[in-house]
């Protein structure tokens, strides 16, 4: 391998951040909080609050050097017994936690009587044991945030405000009434469900933690964790902190006092009314792309294996990269991006997976850059990763590799387990990014291997123009392609489905062959017939919305029709009805029952699975993974497609984008970089985080930053992508890929028709039959078809280690004098009989009676494959209204069969009753 040198210095070498510095001056020492403590002792009742406030910290403690870095002089010693004993009386004393959380703080019961002599208000954090209190050792916070649970800081931060700190540790204590306690619970800015019922914060079982509480002895708050990191460790919202802090040192100093404001140490780069520089799209571009470089996520081969061990972690997540780390060029891959989680001292862990998709997005975002700003290095690093995804990574080989494997041509998801793993997305935007990729640098050895995975993901698409959302190797190479290829699915749900009809748009143009634009087209009609009712969101009906722009948009360009054109304005008039005046896109969520990932059902829910920023319509929060990123490309497609009356709304939206991509001296690993979530109200990084994946501080490589950058590229080219890629030729290679691989396509066999007495009737099923032998759908056991003795002809029903057991109802009594069901039986695919087959019939579908069993009478090593009838013939015909069959699956495969050890399909293709 070629000697790497640190790209990243390569990088920053040719351009400087812009970034302003944070104003921030050091505490003052104690000596002369000593010098001036005469004054303070004279002072009058009319004395400054901090005349009346001393400290027992460090001089970098947040809070001390946030009020000393802004004029006067804060009294401050090392130790809470000087800072007692040289306070005034009737003063406040703040002991904060200097060693937190490898030590607690130490404050004895004489401290305590000295301050209560003294009249003195005493605030200490993390104490280590109080007279009368039992604290337990510190432990790690789990998905707990804060909530207010008292009057105590006034109006502005009233009862059932919740705040968040970060990687926090807190101390279990016995005290049932708090200000603030910790609890995991569900919400934007107040718990969206009842708080949990108050237990002993001491049991295992407790989910209510006191965190700044009252000492009953004396005039003293305690605080079971360090409540004064507040901007080293990023706590959020600030505005809450600083109402927080605000009320405490006014109860302590019987003063009024206001938090001065304080510059984050990671914030937008412009404020809401700022105005922006002529170039500001070209910085955002050049930022944006000097991030990835900043966050050290291009692999390079001196911390290659560490990277490969830490991809291996739950989600690929592990330690950021070290400052000293050199930054790859692009041959070894690209890291997945930032995981939401902050640590105390304001950094973020990183995820570790080398992802397709996230790699081909960013070579997209990197080729802009070069040809922007004639940046050679962004062209070098971006042909290098869509090298590296196409051919040097295994997400491009094995059977995907293969000519006659069923998953030949496709991409596979991540290099860390996911090789088998196809989303139609993930496939989707793969393949937009490099096909961008390959225009920008103007490269056309990628023509052949582009066009392979636009077929493979073709041939698993269904005629009716839909595709599984997610597709398994071992699965796909059971079923094989054409079971995909001919499967009525409907999936409606543009998350899933919407670039992919992109592509296959852009498929068509490149090859003219038909069935990429009729299954885009096909697709694309039932979607809109759908709307919005049928559709089924993932994060919220703005991500929807947005994805089905670009698919719009470009059917606009293959077909310029007025319905067409009325599909695109339908869906972006309700997208940009919800555009703030800022610019942001307001997310909106749907129908809990027609929701993918909703928001959390209950607080336990919270910090469990992938779910919305947002817990209600009315929370003020923008989501730039899932929602403004797509709605900026899809609005700047409609635009370039002619609907000139979106113009307005893609530039606000993209000046919006350019306000508040991040900024920060303190972690050059994040400036340049978009955040997952924005609250465009307080205009400040923050929403629900309850997303265990890809949380609210969460940086996509892919997903977020390249598809901003290279649309804000895209508006400065003056071009649209349509355009940009539309001579991206696929002539050469295309009559011989779509023989090779659509050939069997043609030849497909059709389906045989029967006729019977339950057709059309309503099927209903114990147990959910194994995706993707759905049959047809749920119904599919009464609706006339016969499937071919094939696992890949799409009319069997498969149930894998799962018994059938299925009932119709006829509607009204009907004569009964037969009763069969069709099984499948290929020994080599997992594939086996039912040991045995029984019918019942019953008159009120609550009481059945048993009218026969058929037992399986062919041993498991029969011929490959084979389709066996169990039927039953009834003496008499019985007036019946509802039939079953119950059909027991073979359970584990038998040792000396392929597979021996796993559960076997059971499959059926229709219930015939005559």
């Amino acid at each position: 391998m070629k000697r790497i040198v640190d790209c990243g210095l390569r990088f920053v070498a040719s351009f400087t951040t812009p970034c302003a510095a944070r104003n921030v001056q050091r505490g003052m020492i104690s000596a002369l909080a000593l010098m001036l403590f005469g004054a303070a002792m004279g002072a009058s009742a009319q004395e400054p609050a901090r005349m009346r406030l001393v400290f027992a910290c460090q001089p970098d403690n947040d809070l001390y050097d946030l009020l000393s870095s802004r004029g006067g002089t804060w009294m401050r010693f090392d130790t809470p017994l000087e800072a007692l004993r040289y306070a005034p009386n009737e003063s406040g004393v703040l002991v904060l936690a200097d060693e937190y959380p490898d030590m607690q703080t130490a404050v004895t019961e004489d401290d305590i009587d000295l301050a209560g002599r003294k009249n003195i208000r005493l605030f200490v954090e993390f104490p280590e044991k109080l007279l009368g209190f039992v604290i337990l050792p510190p432990r790690p916070a789990h998905a707990e945030r804060l909530v207010v649970e008292s009057d105590f800081f006034g109006p502005n931060l009233p009862k059932g405000r919740i705040l968040s700190l970060h990687d926090y540790f807190l101390t279990p204590v016995n005290i049932r009434y708090s200000h603030l306690v910790a609890s995991r619970v569900a919400g934007y800015d107040t718990p969206a469900y009842p708080m949990p019922e108050f237990t002993d914060p001491l049991q295992p079982d407790s989910k209510i933690f006191p965190v700044l509480y009252k000492y009953p002895i004396g005039q003293v708050l305690l605080s079971s964790t360090k409540l004064s990191h507040f901007i080293r460790g990023r706590y959020a919202p600030m505005d809450a902190w600083r109402t927080m802090w605000s009320a405490t040192l006014e109860w302590l100093s019987q003063r009024k006092i206001t938090i001065p404001l304080w510059t984050p140490t990671v914030s937008p780069t412009y404020q809401r009314e700022e105005g922006l520089p002529p170039d500001v799209q070209r910085q955002a571009v050049r930022r944006g792309v000097q991030w990835y470089y900043n966050a050290k996520l291009l692999v390079h081969p001196a911390w290659q294996e560490k990277a490969a061990a830490f991809a291996k972690a739950p989600d690929g997540v592990g330690p950021r990269p070290e400052p000293d780390w050199k930054t790859g060029d692009g041959t070894l891959g690209l890291l997945e991006g930032v995981a939401s989680r902050i640590d105390m001292d304001g950094y973020q862990p990183v995820r570790y997976t080398l992802r397709a998709d996230c790699m081909s997005e960013a070579a997209m975002a990197m080729a802009f850059d070069g040809a922007l700003n004639n940046a050679a290095i962004s062209l070098e690093t971006a042909s290098h990763l869509v090298d590296f995804v196409l051919g040097e990574s295994q997400l491009h080989k094995g059977p995907r590799a293969d000519a006659r494997s069923p998953s030949y041509g496709l991409l596979g998801w991540n290099t860390t387990g996911g090789e088998g793993v196809y989303y139609g997305d993930d496939n989707a935007r793969s393949l937009l990014g490099i096909i961008a990729t390959s225009a920008l640098i103007k490269a056309d050895r990628w023509q052949t291997p582009i066009l392979r995975c636009l077929l493979a993901n073709l041939r698993t698409t269904g005629p009716l123009g839909f595709r599984e959302n997610r597709i398994e190797e071992d699965r796909l190479q059971q079923a094989g392609w054409l079971h995909y290829f001919n499967s009525p699915a409907i999936q409606m749900s543009p998350h899933y489905q919407a670039y992919l009809w992109a592509a296959y748009l852009w498929g068509h143009k490149q090859t003219g062959y038909a069935p990429f634009l009729d299954r885009a087209k096909q697709a694309i009609r039932a979607t809109m017939a759908g709307y919005p009712s049928q559709w089924r969101w993932t994060m919220g009906l703005q991500e929807e919305r947005a994805r089905m722009l670009l698919p719009l948009a470009w059917l606009v360009r293959v077909e310029d029709t007025p319905e067409h054109r009325d599909w695109l304005r339908r869906i972006a008039d309700d997208l940009v009805a919800k555009q703030e005046t800022c610019g942001a896109i307001r997310e909106m969520l749907g129908d809990a029952s027609a929701g993918l990932a909703t928001q959390a059902q209950s607080h336990d829910e919270y910090g469990t699975r992938e779910m919305p920023i947002i817990q209600s319509n009315t929370d003020n929060a923008c989501d730039l993974l899932y929602t403004c990123n797509f709605a900026l490309l899809g609005l700047h497609e409609a635009v370039s497609a002619g609907e000139s009356k979106y113009e307005e709304a893609e530039k606000k939206l993209a000046q919006f984008l350019c306000k508040i991509q991040i900024r920060s001296e303190e972690h050059v690993e994040l400036d340049g970089g978009w955040y997952r979530a924005f609250d465009f109200d307080r205009w400040e990084f923050w929403a629900s985080d309850g997303d265990n994946g890809w949380g609210a501080w969460s940086i996509e490589s892919g997903w977020s930053q390249a598809w901003i950058v290279s649309t804000l590229a895209l508006r400065e080219l003056k071009t649209s992508l349509w355009d940009l890629i539309s001579n991206v030729s696929m002539a050469e290679s295309a009559e011989r890929e779509i023989h090779e691989m659509m050939g069997a396509a043609a030849g497909a066999a059709s389906d045989e028709k029967t006729g019977h007495l339950a057709v059309g009737k309503k099927v209903v099923t114990a147990a959910e039959y194994t995706a993707p032998f759905s049959g047809g759908g749920p119904d599919a056991l009464a609706d006339g078809r016969l499937a071919q003795p094939d696992l890949t002809h799409p009319a069997w029903q498969g149930y894998e280690g799962t018994d059938l057991d299925a009932s119709i109802d006829f509607g009204t009594s009907m004569p009964v004098k037969q009763l069969q069901t069709r099984y499948l039986q290929i020994p080599s695919k997992g594939a086996f009989f039912p040991v045995s087959v029984e019918y019942q019939v019953s008159e009120d579908g609550a009481n059945y009676r048993s009218v026969g069993t058929v037992a399986n009478d062919l041993p498991p090593a029969a011929e490959d494959p084979a389709v066996k009838t169990f039927a039953i013939e009834l003496p008499e015909p019985a007036a019946v209204r509802f039939v079953k069959v119950q059909a027991k699956n073979l359970g584990t495969i038998p040792e000396g069969m392929p597979s021996s050890g796993k559960p076997a399909l059971l499959c059926v293709d229709e219930f015939r009753v005559q």
